[in-house]
Protein backbone atom coordinates (compact mmCIF):
# COMPACT_ATOMS: atom_id res chain seq x y z
CA UNK A 1 0.00 0.00 0.00
CA UNK A 2 1.24 3.49 -0.84
CA UNK A 3 0.84 6.62 1.27
CA UNK A 4 2.12 10.03 0.21
CA UNK A 5 5.07 11.45 2.07
CA UNK A 6 5.70 15.18 1.80
CA UNK A 7 8.65 17.34 2.86
CA UNK A 8 7.50 20.30 4.92
CA UNK A 9 9.07 23.11 6.91
CA UNK A 10 7.63 23.88 10.35
CA UNK A 11 8.39 27.24 11.93
CA UNK A 12 7.15 29.56 14.66
CA UNK A 13 6.42 33.24 14.05
CA UNK A 14 7.68 34.25 17.50
CA UNK A 15 10.87 32.28 18.11
CA UNK A 16 13.69 30.51 16.28
CA UNK A 17 11.84 27.18 15.95
CA UNK A 18 12.37 26.02 12.40
CA UNK A 19 12.92 22.53 11.05
CA UNK A 20 12.25 20.40 7.99
CA UNK A 21 10.71 16.97 8.17
CA UNK A 22 9.15 14.28 6.05
CA UNK A 23 5.47 14.17 6.92
CA UNK A 24 3.66 10.95 6.09
CA UNK A 25 0.34 9.30 6.69
CA UNK A 26 0.00 6.66 9.38
CA UNK A 27 -1.51 3.21 8.98
CA UNK A 28 -2.99 1.93 12.21
CA UNK A 29 -5.97 -0.02 13.46
CA UNK A 30 -7.70 -0.43 16.79
CA UNK A 31 -8.29 -3.86 18.25
CA UNK A 32 -11.20 -4.24 20.64
CA UNK A 33 -11.24 -6.55 23.67
CA UNK A 34 -13.32 -8.93 21.53
CA UNK A 35 -10.61 -9.05 18.86
CA UNK A 36 -12.40 -6.91 16.25
CA UNK A 37 -10.28 -4.48 14.26
CA UNK A 38 -11.26 -1.16 12.72
CA UNK A 39 -9.28 1.58 11.04
CA UNK A 40 -8.00 4.50 13.07
CA UNK A 41 -7.71 8.00 11.71
CA UNK A 42 -5.30 10.76 12.64
CA UNK A 43 -5.05 14.52 12.75
CA UNK A 44 -2.30 17.10 13.17
CA UNK A 45 -1.10 17.67 16.71
CA UNK A 46 1.77 18.85 18.84
CA UNK A 47 3.54 16.21 20.89
CA UNK A 48 5.21 17.80 23.91
CA UNK A 49 7.36 14.70 24.47
CA UNK A 50 8.65 14.65 20.88
CA UNK A 51 8.63 18.49 20.93
CA UNK A 52 7.39 18.70 17.37
CA UNK A 53 4.38 18.58 15.09
CA UNK A 54 3.17 15.01 14.84
CA UNK A 55 0.35 12.79 13.70
CA UNK A 56 -1.92 12.06 16.66
CA UNK A 57 -5.08 10.01 17.05
CA UNK A 58 -8.30 11.67 15.96
CA UNK A 59 -10.82 10.61 18.60
CA UNK A 60 -13.20 13.54 18.23
CA UNK A 61 -16.65 12.60 19.47
CA UNK A 62 -19.28 12.30 16.77
CA UNK A 63 -22.87 11.11 16.88
CA UNK A 64 -23.21 8.43 14.21
CA UNK A 65 -26.83 7.56 15.08
CA UNK A 66 -28.16 9.09 11.84
CA UNK A 67 -25.60 7.23 9.73
CA UNK A 68 -26.33 3.97 11.55
CA UNK A 69 -30.10 4.38 11.11
CA UNK A 70 -29.70 5.19 7.40
CA UNK A 71 -27.40 2.20 6.98
CA UNK A 72 -29.90 -0.19 8.56
CA UNK A 73 -32.68 1.24 6.37
CA UNK A 74 -30.65 0.71 3.21
CA UNK A 75 -29.59 -2.75 4.34
CA UNK A 76 -33.27 -3.73 4.67
CA UNK A 77 -34.04 -2.35 1.21
CA UNK A 78 -31.12 -4.19 -0.35
CA UNK A 79 -32.11 -7.42 1.37
CA UNK A 80 -35.66 -7.03 0.03
CA UNK A 81 -34.38 -6.47 -3.49
CA UNK A 82 -32.09 -9.48 -3.17
CA UNK A 83 -34.99 -11.62 -2.00
CA UNK A 84 -37.12 -10.57 -5.01
CA UNK A 85 -34.30 -11.38 -7.44
CA UNK A 86 -33.88 -14.80 -5.81
CA UNK A 87 -37.50 -15.92 -6.32
CA UNK A 88 -37.95 -18.57 -8.97
CA UNK A 89 -35.44 -20.74 -10.79
CA UNK A 90 -35.12 -18.57 -13.92
CA UNK A 91 -34.83 -15.38 -11.88
CA UNK A 92 -31.87 -16.89 -10.05
CA UNK A 93 -30.12 -17.58 -13.36
CA UNK A 94 -30.97 -14.25 -15.00
CA UNK A 95 -30.05 -12.09 -12.04
CA UNK A 96 -26.83 -13.78 -10.97
CA UNK A 97 -24.60 -10.76 -11.67
CA UNK A 98 -27.09 -8.29 -10.18
CA UNK A 99 -27.39 -10.40 -7.03
CA UNK A 100 -23.63 -10.45 -6.69
CA UNK A 101 -23.53 -6.64 -6.92
CA UNK A 102 -26.25 -6.26 -4.29
CA UNK A 103 -24.54 -8.78 -2.01
CA UNK A 104 -21.34 -6.73 -2.27
CA UNK A 105 -23.30 -3.58 -1.42
CA UNK A 106 -24.83 -5.29 1.60
CA UNK A 107 -21.35 -6.33 2.79
CA UNK A 108 -20.20 -2.73 2.44
CA UNK A 109 -23.17 -1.46 4.45
CA UNK A 110 -22.43 -4.05 7.17
CA UNK A 111 -18.82 -2.87 7.34
CA UNK A 112 -19.98 0.73 7.55
CA UNK A 113 -22.42 -0.07 10.37
CA UNK A 114 -19.69 -1.81 12.35
CA UNK A 115 -17.29 1.05 11.68
CA UNK A 116 -19.81 3.67 12.87
CA UNK A 117 -20.62 1.62 15.98
CA UNK A 118 -16.98 1.13 16.91
CA UNK A 119 -16.08 4.78 16.38
CA UNK A 120 -19.05 5.96 18.41
CA UNK A 121 -18.37 3.48 21.20
CA UNK A 122 -14.72 4.48 21.42
CA UNK A 123 -15.59 8.19 21.54
CA UNK A 124 -18.12 7.58 24.33
CA UNK A 125 -15.95 5.42 26.59
CA UNK A 126 -12.43 6.63 25.82
CA UNK A 127 -10.66 7.70 29.04
CA UNK A 128 -7.27 8.83 27.73
CA UNK A 129 -6.11 11.72 25.58
CA UNK A 130 -5.11 11.26 21.92
CA UNK A 131 -1.77 9.49 21.63
CA UNK A 132 1.15 10.60 19.49
CA UNK A 133 1.61 8.07 16.70
CA UNK A 134 5.39 8.39 16.92
CA UNK A 135 6.11 7.89 20.63
CA UNK A 136 2.58 6.81 21.75
CA UNK A 137 2.64 9.27 24.64
CA UNK A 138 -0.51 11.25 25.48
CA UNK A 139 1.17 14.59 26.20
CA UNK A 140 -0.44 15.99 23.06
CA UNK A 141 -2.62 18.78 21.77
CA UNK A 142 -4.62 18.98 18.54
CA UNK A 143 -3.35 21.61 16.09
CA UNK A 144 -5.74 23.07 13.51
CA UNK A 145 -4.46 25.20 10.64
CA UNK A 146 -6.11 27.97 8.65
CA UNK A 147 -6.00 28.36 4.86
CA UNK A 148 -2.60 30.04 5.16
CA UNK A 149 -1.27 27.00 7.06
CA UNK A 150 -0.89 28.93 10.32
CA UNK A 151 -2.06 27.35 13.56
CA UNK A 152 -5.38 28.61 14.89
CA UNK A 153 -5.86 28.13 18.66
CA UNK A 154 -2.61 26.33 19.34
CA UNK A 155 0.27 28.45 20.65
CA UNK A 156 3.90 27.35 20.81
CA UNK A 157 5.51 27.55 24.27
CA UNK A 158 6.83 30.99 23.32
CA UNK A 159 3.31 32.19 22.56
CA UNK A 160 3.76 32.18 18.79
CA UNK A 161 1.86 30.45 16.02
CA UNK A 162 3.13 27.50 14.06
CA UNK A 163 3.39 27.80 10.31
CA UNK A 164 3.85 25.11 7.64
CA UNK A 165 5.59 25.94 4.38
CA UNK A 166 7.34 24.23 1.48
CA UNK A 167 4.30 21.98 0.95
CA UNK A 168 5.09 21.57 -2.73
CA UNK A 169 3.60 18.74 -4.77
CA UNK A 170 7.09 18.32 -6.19
CA UNK A 171 8.19 17.14 -2.76
CA UNK A 172 5.46 14.51 -2.45
CA UNK A 173 6.61 10.94 -3.05
CA UNK A 174 4.95 7.56 -2.59
CA UNK A 175 5.91 5.74 0.59
CA UNK A 176 5.49 1.98 0.64
CA UNK A 177 3.85 0.72 3.83
CA UNK A 178 4.19 -2.97 4.71
CA UNK A 179 3.30 -2.88 8.40
CA UNK A 180 0.22 -1.90 10.37
CA UNK A 181 0.39 -0.52 13.91
CA UNK A 182 -2.19 -2.14 16.20
CA UNK A 183 -3.49 -0.16 19.20
CA UNK A 184 -6.08 -0.93 21.83
CA UNK A 185 -9.10 1.37 22.00
CA UNK A 186 -7.31 3.57 24.56
CA UNK A 187 -4.50 4.12 22.06
CA UNK A 188 -1.91 1.95 23.81
CA UNK A 189 0.56 0.28 21.47
CA UNK A 190 0.01 -3.47 21.16
CA UNK A 191 2.13 -4.64 18.23
CA UNK A 192 2.84 -4.27 14.54
CA UNK A 193 1.50 -6.70 11.97
CA UNK A 194 1.79 -7.29 8.27
CA UNK A 195 -0.47 -4.97 6.31
CA UNK A 196 -4.11 -5.60 7.31
CA UNK A 197 -5.76 -4.92 3.98
CA UNK A 198 -9.37 -5.43 5.04
CA UNK A 199 -9.06 -2.75 7.76
CA UNK A 200 -7.37 -0.10 5.67
CA UNK A 201 -10.36 1.88 4.39
CA UNK A 202 -9.60 5.48 5.18
CA UNK A 203 -12.35 7.07 7.27
CA UNK A 204 -13.32 9.60 4.64
CA UNK A 205 -13.07 7.19 1.70
CA UNK A 206 -15.09 4.56 3.58
CA UNK A 207 -17.88 7.02 4.33
CA UNK A 208 -17.76 8.39 0.76
CA UNK A 209 -17.90 4.86 -0.64
CA UNK A 210 -20.74 4.03 1.72
CA UNK A 211 -22.70 7.13 0.66
CA UNK A 212 -22.13 6.31 -3.01
CA UNK A 213 -23.36 2.80 -2.31
CA UNK A 214 -26.54 4.21 -0.79
CA UNK A 215 -27.12 6.54 -3.75
CA UNK A 216 -26.61 3.68 -6.18
CA UNK A 217 -28.90 1.45 -4.17
CA UNK A 218 -31.62 4.11 -4.09
CA UNK A 219 -31.37 4.62 -7.84
CA UNK A 220 -32.17 0.93 -8.37
CA UNK A 221 -35.16 0.83 -6.04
Amino acid sequence: MYLTTGRIEVSCDNCDLKYETWYTGKVFVYETAEGEKFRGCYTDGWCYDCNKLSRIENIESHDFNTEILNAYTEKEKLNSELEILSQGFFNKLRNKQKKKEITNQIDLVKKAINYFYQKQKMAQFRETKPKCLNCFGDNTEVVLFDDNLSSLKFKHKCGGKLHISNCSHCDVIPSYIIKTTVLDTEGHFLRTEDLILDCLDDERSLIDEFNNCLKDAISHL
